[in-house]
């Protein structure tokens, strides 16, 4: 982003990108971290308005500028001939300007994407307390050409009993769910898991998450619900704890409701 930023900005004077360079830099990055900027449409909107805001200015300078006002070298007026003649081009031709923004604006749009994707996956930490601590154990058969198994309850407790190297472990296993009463019947995403999930990754903001004593044979059935899920459906209800919810057919009591932008990994 800053590279392109630093090549529109060769349409302003030498002279003053010289002196202001580094503060327009500092400017537009701060624009650009801006909330409002960091969706694929506001990234657009923010192209759009630097591009029209350089273009203005620069003319505005070189006009300025001009050697009869400043005395500046001929290679400096040949540059501000030549950008006058190009936007007196672009006005002539609106159709063909208009095709040229737009498709300036969609590869913006395209890179800001496929980077937003990359950062999110890639460059950005996990959203989870000391993530840079957190292993993922996985299997694999060699021999079969396989190179990733999942585990299974049994294996868990294998690790968990002989496990003397991490902290913590537990096991979850993600699925899609009817959840059904208090409402419409709504598809929504679930997970099982063990007791030490939430002392792991992240504690519920209200009520408490799993503890070892449900995670045993025979124990009620309790569930950890989203933050997003108690507002849409249960409208923030401060009594959502104790109710008992249906999934799959199945009650569970609610016990807990995580904070906002939790997932599952």
């Amino acid at each position: 982003m800053n590279r392109w930023f630093g090549v529109l900005l060769r349409v302003y004077p030498k002279r003053f990108r010289e002196t202001y360079e580094d503060d327009l830099h500092a400017f537009f990055e701060e624009q650009r971290r801006d909330p409002r900027h960091q969706s694929a449409l506001g990234t657009v909107r923010l192209w759009l308005g630097v591009v029209i805001d350089v273009m203005r200015s620069a003319a505005r300078l070189r006009y300025q500028s001009r050697p009869e006002r400043r005395g500046r070298t001929s290679r400096e007026v040949v540059m501000g001939r030549d950008f006058r003649h190009a936007m007196r081009r672009l006005l002539r031709s609106p159709g063909f300007s208009l095709a040229a923004v737009l498709t300036l604006a969609l590869g913006i749009g395209a890179s800001t994407s496929i980077f937003s994707v990359v950062h999110a996956v890639v460059i950005s930490p996990l959203p989870y307390p000391d993530a840079d601590r957190l292993v993922s154990l996985t299997h694999a058969a060699p021999g079969a050409d396989i190179a990733r198994l999942g585990f299974s309850l049994g294996s868990y407790v294998h690790y968990r009993e002989l496990n003397r190297t991490f902290d913590e472990m537990t096991a979850y296993e993600s699925f899609a769910a009817n959840l059904t009463g208090d409402g419409e019947p709504q598809r929504t995403d679930a997970a099982y898991v063990t007791f030490s999930f939430f002392d792991l990754f992240q504690a519920p903001v209200v009520g408490r998450g799993i503890r070892e004593e449900d995670d045993r044979p025979g124990a009620q059935d309790v569930v950890v619900m989203s933050h997003r899920l108690w507002q849409q459906r249960y409208g923030s209800d401060p009594t959502i704890l104790e109710r008992s919810v249906l999934l799959d057919g199945n009650a569970f009591r609610v016990i807990g409701v995580m904070p906002p932008r939790f997932d599952v990994p």
